[in-house]
């Protein structure tokens, strides 16, 4: 019997789990099927909620039902993704301010997303150019 689309994804899926939660299991699988059928929009998680959301318009309800999944998993899923984005704690073991450590961190942080800025900018471009 052949294997359906459905199966060979989740196949696909199986090969990388270890002790993953079931939230980045989904999160793998929605990204794994966004690089199969939408060029150019797949990769990470953050990128296509994102654009779903803020470039494509949909509403929680809407994109719970593109994905097939109930509203409480999608907001498992979007608190996931705005935890990932929280900065990380600094722990001060010297009791005084170690402030040239902390801004070095935070410059790391705000260069990560500035590459996620982009990124985004970049996607939008090429979509505006290819509705054009």
């Amino acid at each position: 019997m052949a294997e359906t689309r459905e199966d060979h994804l989740k196949d696909v899926l199986r090969e990388g789990q270890t002790a993953e939660s079931h939230t980045e299991y989904l999160r793998r699988y929605i990204v794994l099927q966004y690089d199969i059928e939408v060029d150019g929009i797949g990769g990470d998680f953050g990128p296509i909620l994102c654009y779903e959301i803020h470039t494509n318009g949909l509403h929680f309800a809407k994109l719970a039902e593109k994905w097939g999944i109930s509203l409480s998993t999608l907001g498992r899923l979007i608190c996931d993704h705005c935890e990932r984005l929280e900065e990380l704690p600094i722990v001060n073991h010297a009791g005084g301010a170690n402030l040239e450590r902390v801004l070095e961190i935070l410059q790391v942080l705000v260069a990560d997303q500035e590459v996620l800025l982009q990124m985004k900018d970049a996607t939008i471009e090429r979509l505006q150019d290819e509705l054009k």
